[in-house]
């Protein structure tokens, strides 16, 4: 599977790392480079989830628990203007719904970018 990132068909962009590794940074960039026609949105995921996540990949063993705790932050906001938060607990349907109504709309006319009034 390949995935094509800053093309007009990029539908999803996801950033994941921990605290410290240039998330934000990189999210300002897409922002100031493709305005405010798209939604940022961070996912709330509690230590128990990160670290049982961390236990199924390969790079399991490289480090513990107990070193994630010592980088993990709770609320790892991007701090970015119009982010906005899922919370753990939330359902699917939740979250599509929060996602929907946070995502710009694009006409199928408008330019990549622009936006169309709901």
């Amino acid at each position: 599977m390949s995935a094509r990132t800053g093309h007009e068909n990029t539908t999803l962009l996801v950033l994941r790392g921990p605290s410290g590794s240039g998330k934000t940074t990189v999210a300002e960039a897409v922002r100031s480079a493709y305005g405010h026609g798209l939604a940022l949105v961070q996912f709330a995921v509690p230590f128990e989830e990160t670290v049982a996540r961390h236990a199924t990949r390969r790079q399991a063993q490289e480090f513990t628990p107990e070193d994630m705790r010592s980088w993990y932050v709770a609320d790892d906001q991007l701090g970015v203007p119009g982010e906005t938060t899922i919370p753990a607990g939330w359902s699917l349907a939740d979250t599509l719904q929060q996602l929907h109504h946070h995502l710009p709309v694009a006409s199928p006319s408008s330019p990549p970018g622009v936006e169309r009034d709901s």
